[in-house]
């Protein structure tokens, strides 16, 4: 047995899936840490397009593809899409976003077109994963249906997780409202369904941005409503002289974010 087909069934047989990868972590860094050869590459991919072999080895095929993150590997990833076995395909896809290679973003696109469900949110999760607004937007749309909802929730909330700053924050929020207007606008049935679950999304996400100002030392909650013009800086000026001179950053900074946290705070307002 080859080193390739060694670490595909090493993967298969302990139940490694992208999504779930406990007890995989010294694997995941060895793998990546060893990578493949050209010819290792061109092995995975056949075994990954050779309807012969067995539906579990094509599937640590792309498994292993998306762990080395080779981009080489994207086109015969990108062909095993349009093959006719969909659980093939949603692997592929799957690794694709692992590899986060804008080139597959076409591919990608047309993934998000097919009657799979399934398909297209593990497409709108790679398309998010690359940095295309339009991953975010679909995965909203797609929580309005049942068969895909807890897969685009649980995208969506680990999106939410992985914002660390304002400015990452209020990208999603934008993407997400972008969803959220096509959700209601196109597939108003599918909207009703979803609206409870939607609004308190919505309200997540309002926390985490109260909860990123507090890290720089303000709190929205501290802001009269409506601001009278002046009281902002006053407010700012306060907070400043009571953040510790260790974690005190510059004014000029603090003040940016502020502005940022106070235009998305009153976009809230404005959009109901």
């Amino acid at each position: 047995m080859s080193d390739v087909r060694g670490m595909i069934r090493y993967l298969t047989k302990g139940g490694y899936t992208p999504t779930d990868t406990e007890g995989f972590d010294d694997t995941v860094y060895f793998f990546q840490t060893r990578g493949l050869s050209p010819s290792e590459i061109d092995e995975t991919i056949t075994i990954l397009s050779d309807k012969a072999e067995k539906l579990d080895d094509r599937c640590g095929a792309a498994r292993l593809l998306g762990i080395i993150k080779n981009k080489t590997a994207i086109p015969g990833l990108i062909e095993a899409l349009g093959g006719l076995d969909k659980i093939v395909a949603q692997e592929a896809v799957r690794a694709i976003g692992d590899i986060k290679d804008e080139s597959a973003i076409p591919a990608l696109i047309g993934a998000l077109g097919t009657e799979d469900l399934v398909m297209r949110c593990y497409a709108a999760e790679a398309l998010e994963k690359i940095g295309d607004p339009r991953g975010i937007q679909s995965l909203v749309v797609l929580t309005a249906f049942e068969s895909v909802h807890y897969i685009s929730v649980r995208f969506l909330e680990k999106s939410l997780e992985e914002c660390k700053t304002s400015e990452q924050l209020s990208g999603f929020e934008r993407k997400f409202q972008l969803g959220f207007t096509e959700l209601r606008k196109k597939h108003k049935s599918e909207f009703q369904k979803v609206a409870v679950w939607l609004a308190d999304f919505q309200n997540k996400i309002a926390k985490k941005s109260d909860s990123l100002a507090s890290d720089k030392g303000i709190l929205l909650s501290d802001i009269p409503k409506p601001p009278k013009r002046g009281t902002i800086y006053r407010t700012l000026d306060s907070r400043l002289e009571t953040m510790r001179p260790g974690d005190r950053p510059q004014a000029s900074e603090v003040l940016k974010d502020f502005r940022t946290i106070k235009r998305s705070a009153m976009e809230r307002v404005r959009n109901g």
